[in-house]
Parts: C-alpha cells; structure tokens; sequence
C-alpha cells in the first residue's frame, strides 16, 4: 500500500514548477532526453541522467542505480547533488532487500518518504541522508531489458510534499531512463551480436583458407604419390623414382646402396660434397630411420635411411635443408623411400637367381668325380674363361654373430664391382652366411696374392663403415683367407680351389684368424688333415690319453707341461721359466709323462709323435671351414 505521506497538496504559495508551465515541462523534458540519449554503457547514460536532473529539473539532488537482485545489492550506480565532504556508506553495508528502492520495484509504483530523518523504518537511509544533507525521497522503479531492473531516487534537501504533478513529472524522467538503459542494452548487444558474426566470419575466412590450403597440399601429396606409383609401375627404377622427387623439390637427389655405392643421381652435387662421406659420418652417429639434417663443408642434406623393416637398404640424400620441408615433402622422401626398397628387394631378389648358378659352379669343384666337362659348363655360365690364368681364394668373416656383417650375399655383389678396378675379370660369391670363394683372373704368375688380399681387405673395411657406424677397420671382423695357386684348365682350377679350401679349413683350425694361408706355409698340417677325423683321434689319444685323464683326475698339469716344452723346442730352463717353476720340478713332470705314455722324450721319432697328436687335438677343438 502506498505510504499515506506520498502524496500530498503542494503549498499554494510556493513557485511554479515546470509541470505547472508546458512549455517549461517540454523544455526540462527535452534536455533530460538529449542526455539519456548519448552514446554511452549504461553507467554513463545514468551519469548524465542524474546530473541533468539537477541542473534542469527541480530536484537538487538524484541518485539512480541498477540492482543486483540475485546478489542482494547493487551492479552501478551514480548520483548527483549530495553533499561533497560526506561520503556514502560503504555498499557492502546495504542490502537490497530491506530497502525502500526494493519496495518500489515490488509495488511497481512510486515510493515517498517524507523526511527521511524522522522514519525509523529504514536506519541506513536515516543514516545516509544524516551523513549526505537530504530529508526527502521519491523513488521509481525503472524496468530493463534482460529482467532486469533499477531505481531512481529524486531528493530534497529539507522536508517537502511531493504532488501528484510533480510525482507524475518523476515518472516520466523514470520512464526516460528506463527507455534510455534499453537501448544501451539493446546497443551493446547488437555490438556484441555484431562483434560474433565478425569474429564468427573471421574464423570462417580462416577455415576456408586452411581447408583450401590442405586440399592444395592432399592434391599435391597424392600428386607425388601416383608419379611414384606410376614410375614403379611402368617400372622406371631406382632412377625413375629419384626424377620424380627431383623435379618435385626441385633439389639435386642422390641414391646409395648400403656400402655408399651410386645407384642413381639426378641434378648437380657440388664437386665439394662427398655423399658417401656424409652417409658415413650419419651411420657413425647412429642414424635411425628418420630423415635427418646433416651439414658437410657448408652443404645441407637432408639424409633419409632406405630400410626394409629394422634392416638398412641404403640412403637417400636430398642436398637441400630438410628444416624448410613441411609434411607434404617429408611425405614424398617417405614414399620414394619405400618405393626405392621395393626396387631393391626386387634386385635382390634377382640377385638370388644368380646364385643358382654360383651353387653349381661350386658343386662341380668339390665334387669327387672331377668332372672336367661339368666345370666347364658352369664356370662358362657364370663368364669364368677357365682357358686363362686364374686363382682361387676362400674367405672367411670371423665374427661373433655372422648378422654383425650384414648381407653376405649383396657384400659379394659389391666386392665383386669394386674388384675390377684392378682385377677386370672376378667372381664372388657367398658360401653360406659367413664364407666367400672368389675366383680371379690373375694378370701375372709374379704378382703376389697380397695384392689381392690387402684390397679386399680394404674393401671390407670401407663396407663395414658405412654399414655398422663406427670405424671399427678390419680387425673387428676378421678376415681369413685361403690362397689357392694359379692354375689353368678345368682340373688345375679345381685343384686351385682345394688348396684354398684345405689352407683355409686348417688356418681356422689353427686359430691363425684375420690371416693369409696357403698349404705351403703349414708344413705337416698339411698332410695330417688328410687323415679321417677318427683316425686323428686313435692316434691323439694313443699318446695324449694318459696325460689327459691323469690331469682330469688328478688336476695335473702334464698337457700343458708338454705343449710349452714343445713350443721352446725342448728346451728345459726356457719351459720351467714359462711354467713358473723351478727345473727340478719341471724334470719330474717330464719323468712322469714318460712313465704315463711308456715314451722316451729323448728319442726324436717319439717326440715326432707326440708333437703331431697335440697338432692333431688342435685341429679337432676348431671348426673346420665350409666345404
């Protein structure tokens, strides 16, 4: 119910009031209107609100503010006209819902309070107006967009009746404001609608151009894609592949099999540039199987491994700066460098065809019927002129795990290229995983078989660089070789080949690893190797037999006694100095090895025998070489 103060009968004395005069009415109206009608948010519509109020109107005082109906107080609010050396009590002290501007907006009507000193319902506002110099209040309820709502207050100095014109007149300021408040509202929404269909259109724009950029690229990815399939199936080659990706990067490309071999190059490589080198040096520093960057005096290269599985093919080498490739190049070395394996099993593949023909050429040698004509055949098969001079070798790789090495089959391929720089006629071929027979037109009776040995060696070395990393040489894997003499014609090459094999079988019998062998050089183990395997035994254990279960039962030491006197030629201070004990104590090792063995050590022929059944024993501790 309206407070039964609000309204009373104005003082017929007091001035006229600009709702008694219309001109004036309009005129007060006009300038409240123009105010609430600037550019502005809604703090400042109500700023300019409050202080026209106070200038034109007939209120000296104005406060307005909008309500935080959901926070029990206030969002904004401004004023006009109170007293300046007061301040206001602090907000946190006034609460929404006990307050007279709540009782406005629920009544939805104006609300008067004649002299706010002397009602007691409202202590803050008795508070307030003590502290800011105003007695009377009229307040009005303004309504927002969005449910939201505020008040205005208009205020007196002193103690005043408020007439129903001049309340009217307050109501239409109110309505003013609340129109004013709307339309900030409905502006800063349609700016903030505007502002997300520009930032909407913005996102959009860049979208469209990602999309447009990434259909570009996918057309560009499956572009390189089908050249490369189009250059496997019409089967171009390594050297197809290779121009595809060129002419795409616009890059000169390089292709190297394992041991840095040129396999095919399209473009101009600086004469500064030595691809294999850098290969090398990426494998030294553990190249996996992702395209790397590496730099060689000055030269960017983008150096990508070609694998099949775990297992390295060979490299492509892009000399350009692989740090400016997006994915779509990456993508292309990627792709060309499967594409690039295929042609390399498939070579492979070809390559053990060949082979056939080395696995008939090498039964027709070994062979116990010594047929002349089936040598013949085969060797004329594989391009072997059997009419010229040429020697036989047998190799063999002396590594712990044969798979250290790598491809026995495609190193022979390239040994045998690399050979015919010096040695134009040659044939290599692989004997199981870890062997290689290599037959040589050899250009003089004179020339030694270092010339050739020492250049293979240096081959392998190379190889094993480029394929293992480190440059760990020859003398990490060993290689053991079997010289065969120059021969001609069917039967001496077939005999050529059995002096390689037989020196070879015996040099790693007796652990002569990493090392040249002929038959000449081994003196009695030449013959001795004749002898069946169990006729080396009888005759080892027929002198070493004793001594063998003596030491196994007793712990002795007479084997070892025996094989240092044998090794000093027999000679008594030399055996007990590398034995560590003193000659009377080797004098009764030696007495007691001739009671166990019922031999004389002083009679030469017995010595004979023992030295050949510990030459015997040796052979038979040691794998023999590959038939």
């Amino acid at each position: 119910m309206r407070d039964s103060r609000a309204i009373r009968t104005a003082d017929a004395a007091a001035p006229p009031a600009p709702w008694q005069d219309a001109q004036a009415f309009l005129l007060v109206l006009e300038q409240i209107a123009k105010e609430a009608n600037s550019v502005g948010d809604a703090r400042q519509v109500l700023e300019r609100i409050v202080n026209a109020v106070t200038q034109y109107g007939p209120w000296s005082i104005c406060w307005a503010g909008i309500l935080d109906v959901e926070g029990n107080g206030l969002r904004s609010h401004t004023s006009s006209g109170f007293a300046e050396n007061a301040p206001p009590l602090p907000e946190s002290e006034w609460t929404l819902f006990d307050s007279p501007s709540w009782i406005a907006v629920e009544r939805h009507e104006p609300f008067v309070i004649y002299d706010a000193l002397e009602d007691e319902r409202f202590p803050l506002v008795r508070a307030d107006a003590s502290a800011r110099g105003f007695r009377s209040i009229v307040i009005l309820p303004l309504y927002l967009d969005d449910e939201e709502v505020g008040v205005i207050w208009f205020c007196a100095p002193q103690p005043k009746l408020f007439a129903a014109d001049e309340i009217a007149f307050a109501t239409v300021v109110a309505s003013i404001t609340s129109v004013a408040l709307s339309n900030v509202q409905h502006q800063a929404r349609q700016r903030e609608l505007l502002q997300q269909e520009r930032e909407q259109s913005t996102r959009l724009a860049r979208l469209h151009d990602v999309v447009e950029r990434q259909y570009a690229d996918l057309q560009r990815l499956f572009g390189h894609r089908d050249r490369l399939l189009q250059a496997h199936l019409t089967d171009q080659g390594v050297t197809g592949l290779v121009r595809v990706v060129c002419d795409a990067l616009g890059a000169p490309i390089v292709v190297l099999d394992r041991f840095g071999n040129l396999v095919a190059q399209r473009g101009d490589v600086p004469e500064n540039c030595d691809v294999p080198e850098v290969v090398a040096i990426a494998t030294r520093d553990a190249l996996g199987l992702r395209t790397r960057a590496v730099e060689l005096d000055g030269v960017a290269i983008a150096l990508a491994p070609i694998h099949s599985g775990e297992e390295r093919l060979g490299y492509l080498c892009c000399l350009a700066d692989c740090g400016g490739f997006g994915p779509i190049e990456l993508d292309l070395i990627e792709q060309a460098c499967l594409h690039i394996a295929l042609e390399f099993i498939k070579d492979r593949v070809r390559l053990e065809a060949h082979t056939r023909l080395f696995g008939d050429f090498v039964g027709a040698l070994s062979a116990g019927d010594h047929d002349q004509e089936r040598i013949e055949h085969s060797a004329g098969a594989l391009g072997i002129d059997l009419r010229r001079r040429l020697r036989v070798f047998r190799a063999r790789l002396e590594a712990d795990d044969p798979r250290d090495f790598g491809d026995l089959l495609l190193f022979s391929r390239h040994l045998h290229r690399l050979l015919r720089s010096r040695f134009a006629e040659n044939t290599v071929m692989p004997l199981g995983d870890r062997e290689l027979l290599m037959v040589v037109q050899w250009p003089d009776q004179a020339l030694e078989a270092t010339a050739f040995t020492n250049e293979v060696r240096r081959l392998l070395s190379q190889a094993i660089r480029m394929t293992r990393g480190p440059l760990v040489g020859a003398d990490a894997i060993g290689l053991t070789i079997g010289l065969g003499r120059a021969a001609v014609g069917a039967d001496a090459v077939r005999a050529s080949d059995e002096e390689a094999r037989r020196a070879l079988d015996i040099g790693v019998r007796m652990g002569r690893l990493g090392a040249d062998v002929d038959l000449q050089s081994l003196g009695s183990y030449a013959l001795i190797t004749d002898l069946d395997p169990a006729q080396r035994r009888a005759f080892a254990d027929r002198y070493l037999g004793p001594l063998r279960r003596y030491d196994r039962e007793r712990g002795g030491e007479f084997v070892a006694t025996l094989e240092t006197h044998l090794a000093t030629g027999w000679s008594a201070l030399q055996t007990a100095q590398r034995l560590h004990v003193h000659v009377s104590t080797l004098k009764y090792r030696l007495k007691r090895i001739a009671e166990l063995t019922g031999l004389s050590l002083e009679d030469p022929e017995q010595r004979l025998c023992l030295q050949l059944a510990l030459h015997l024993e040796r052979l038979d501790e040691r794998p023999a070489a590959r038939r």
